[in-house]
């Protein structure tokens, strides 16, 4: 009897180490079930930042592409408005010089009728002697 009474107290402490190590194999499980789910809704989670990301690359992309396209213009009219620059500095200097010639020729237009000779007007004027001599046969009244 005693060996049954030992056989007894000794299953049925079996069964409580047995039921404690199933809740605590329960426990263990639910632990294990909520981390997956965790895990799924951090996948879920990075997925979708990862699609947001890939969108926010693509429109940084377009922009770069539009960044590009009007740096590209603005190259293509910076170098038109410098040879626009250049003609017009070409004219402006042109337009200098026969004003300067202008101003010569008045003078000199103003000379003969104040009754300069050929020699004052090559000296004063600084042209040569067969432009004096022109000028004074087209001035001379």
């Amino acid at each position: 009897i005693s060996l049954c009474i030992l056989a007894f107290i000794k299953i049925k402490s079996s069964r409580r180490q047995c039921e404690q190590l199933q809740t605590e194999l329960n426990k263990q499980s639910q632990a294990l079930d909520l981390l997956r789910q965790e895990t799924l809704s951090a996948n879920v989670h990075v997925q979708q930042s990862v699609v947001g990301l890939k969108q926010q690359q693509q429109e940084l992309l377009q922009h770069l592409d539009q960044a590009v396209g009007s740096i590209s213009t603005l190259a293509k009219q910076s170098n038109e408005f410098r040879q626009d620059y250049e003609v017009l500095k070409h004219h402006v200097q042109l337009l200098k010089s026969e004003s300067s010639e202008q101003k010569l020729y008045g003078r000199a237009k103003k000379m003969i009728e104040m009754g300069a000779d050929i020699d004052e007007l090559v000296f004063e004027c600084d042209v040569p002697r067969a432009e004096a001599e022109l000028l004074l046969s087209l001035y001379k009244k």
